[in-house]
């Protein structure tokens, strides 16, 4: 997205006609990132623009460590880095809920199947998941007969 049109921001950046318009633009192109576009190589493209503007650095940074949080798998130490300087904590407990309610699921099957403690019980379930994956049991018949077992 800002690939391309970084050659171009520049272009428009020597046709303003003033300091105050060229820092309101670079501005405005610091604020226009969102959690959901603030990648990691978007955002080293832009911070050259508004190193100097300590607000415009900081929205950058915050949206790039939302985007972490919400669209990438981040590493944890990452996460709380982000966190100490910038103060994500809210987003971060968003992610812990939606991870203690995720669904017990066939497609996830690897990121749960350890809390099932008997060892008897959990190879039922992994037997189930592979009905499921062949076809010969519904997910539906899965999550009842799991539910059996976990509550």
């Amino acid at each position: 997205m800002y690939n391309s049109n970084l050659p171009s921001l520049y272009q428009i950046l020597q046709q303003l006609p003033n300091d105050e318009a060229i820092t309101f633009f670079k501005k405005g192109i610091a604020q226009s990132i969102s959690a959901i576009n603030a990648k990691e190589e978007i955002i080293l493209q832009i911070l050259p623009l508004v190193k100097e503007d300590k607000e415009s650095t900081e929205h950058l940074m915050q949206m790039h460590a939302l985007y972490c949080t919400f669209f990438e798998n981040a590493p944890k130490d990452k996460l709380t880095k982000f966190n100490r300087t910038l103060n994500i904590q809210w987003a971060l407990d968003i992610v812990t809920k939606f991870e203690k309610e995720e669904k017990k699921m066939t497609a996830n099957i690897e990121s749960w199947i350890e809390v099932i403690e008997d060892e008897d019980d959990r190879a039922d379930v992994l037997s189930w998941a592979a009905k499921v994956k062949t076809g010969s049991m519904t997910e539906k018949k899965f999550e009842e007969r799991l539910k059996k077992i976990i509550g």
